[in-house]
């Protein structure tokens, strides 16, 4: 046919669904090819692909003298794809498994401990970075990771988030004078000064806690460290009790400083002239909005 005197140089050889092609070259894992189509006319049309070296049958690649050029590894691999024929059981009939990892080791050693230790393939190939890599390369990364391979036991992983590398020379704690270890908030002292760790060890060196800071929290202790709790007094108020009698029924009422600030105000007089006349509501002290 006028295909056969067109190709007649180019092999022809079947992959594994048994279509022909006409062999030009291999090339790592793929293989050059013409696929020629002829129709009942007799002529026909051809063009240059590339297929996977595992879609070709292991004859064809024994047939155009591939077979010795492919790597001891692959040449596994093609070979434990081919599926062998099972017995047939008097009750059922067993299903054609495919053994496409029977190249990798089922079991591993550690270096350290000589522990063996079982994987799976689909696992080992993650661990050893096999992912996407054929042939010699592949070999090569399977013999490092298994030369290299530590237990868990022998070489335990750390676990947990990894920490910031921002805050890796930022003290987590402070001593204060008083002799007490505080905990540092390693985000919030970056923060407050722009990773300056000339100024964050300042910080940390002139440390004081809550007890030795006259400037924190003083007020929630009161005086002397004795009671006292809530808002910080505001020092507008300084000097303005909370009680005062009412000088018509005599009767002791309780005042807010704030509001008795703001009265006074309204008034056009002095707190302490306010409180000297203080009238309760009751005896007509009520301030009128008009």
């Amino acid at each position: 046919m006028f295909a056969d005197i067109c190709f007649d140089d180019r092999p022809s050889f079947l992959d594994k669904y048994g279509k022909s092609y006409r062999f030009v070259e291999l090339r790592g894992q793929k293989v050059f090819c013409w696929d020629v189509m002829q129709d009942m006319s007799g002529s026909c049309k051809s063009k240059l692909i590339n297929i996977p070296l595992s879609n070709v049958t292991v004859a064809s690649l024994h047939d155009l003298g591939l077979w010795d050029n492919i790597s001891e590894i692959q040449q596994k691999r093609l070979t434990s794809n081919i599926e062998l024929n099972t017995s047939i059981d008097t009750h059922k009939k067993r299903e054609k498994r495919s053994t496409e990892y029977d190249y990798l080791p089922r079991k591993i050693t550690c270096i350290r401990c000589s522990d063996e230790k079982y994987i799976a393939p689909c696992v080992l190939i993650k661990q050893a970075g096999l992912e996407g890599l054929e042939g010699d390369a592949e070999q090569k990364q399977l013999e490092k990771f298994l030369s290299e391979y530590r237990c868990s036991t022998c070489s335990p992983k750390s676990r947990g988030r990894k920490a910031n590398p921002l805050y890796a020379n930022i003290p987590r704690t402070a001593k204060c004078k008083c002799g007490k270890e505080c905990t540092m908030n390693v985000k919030k002292l970056y923060t407050d000064y722009n990773g300056d760790m000339t100024l964050i060890q300042k910080y940390c060196d002139e440390y004081l806690c809550r007890s030795c800071n006259p400037n924190t929290g003083s007020w929630l202790r009161g005086n002397g460290g004795k009671g006292g709790r809530g808002r910080k007094a505001n020092p507008d108020n300084e000097g303005i009790p909370n009680k005062v009698t009412c000088i018509e029924c005599k009767r002791e009422v309780g005042i807010t400083p704030t509001n008795i600030r703001l009265k006074a105000k309204k008034l056009g007089i002095t707190v302490e002239s306010l409180l000297s006349d203080y009238h309760c509501r009751k005896c007509g002290g009520m301030l009128k909005k008009s």
